[in-house]
């Protein structure tokens, strides 16, 4: 979980890991809590050559930035 906070995922939920192919996520999720499921995960990273992985994550309050002049460009020709 530490390189997840190094990378900028602060408050994880959950983590989910794909299994089997095809485009369409729906039953192919495993929810990754343990050792086992890691395990799995090299597993089918190792047979496949790739593995994609899901973070539910927190998202933090976003920053308001008020904007203080705004001096729209004319160009030649938009009078």
């Amino acid at each position: 979980m530490g390189i997840l906070k190094e990378i900028g995922y602060a408050n994880v939920k959950e983590m989910w890991y794909a299994v089997g192919g095809g485009s369409v996520l729906e039953g192919r999720l495993e929810l990754l809590f343990d050792d086992r499921g890691a395990c799995h995960m090299v597993n089918i990273a190792t047979l496949n050559g790739q593995v994609h992985l899901y973070v539910v994550h927190k998202v933090d309050e976003a920053e308001v930035v008020n904007l203080l002049e705004y001096h729209p460009v004319v160009e030649e020709g938009d009078v």
